[in-house]
């Protein structure tokens, strides 16, 4: 699942979407990521925060990271990329240089 979210990471797939392309019914996905304890949310979330992580730390402008994730400016990427991992992602910059 992570693969198709990865690829298709800018066109915001949905989870029919998802399924589709695992040969799956939403149902039957709804139902496998239960039982591993997690949700398309929470995949999604952890993904596509990886993936803006990897890419910031690439030294790619904010713009371009949100952009590439399929966001329309860069204030909506941040307002997610904080709830994603918790700080902004000027903080995540400021934190890698540091360390």
């Amino acid at each position: 699942m992570r693969e198709v979210l990865l690829r298709r990471a800018a066109e915001g797939p949905t989870q029919d979407q998802v399924a589709a392309e695992l040969g799956s019914s939403v149902r039957t996905l709804r139902r496998q990521l239960g039982e591993e304890g997690t949700s398309y949310r929470a995949i999604v979330a952890e993904t596509l925060g990886t993936m803006a992580g990897e890419l910031l730390d690439a030294g790619l402008p904010v713009e371009r990271v949100a952009h590439r994730l399929g966001y329309a400016d860069a204030s909506s990427f941040s307002v997610a990329f904080k709830r994603w991992t918790g700080r902004t992602p000027g903080g995540r910059r400021r934190e890698r240089r540091s360390v």
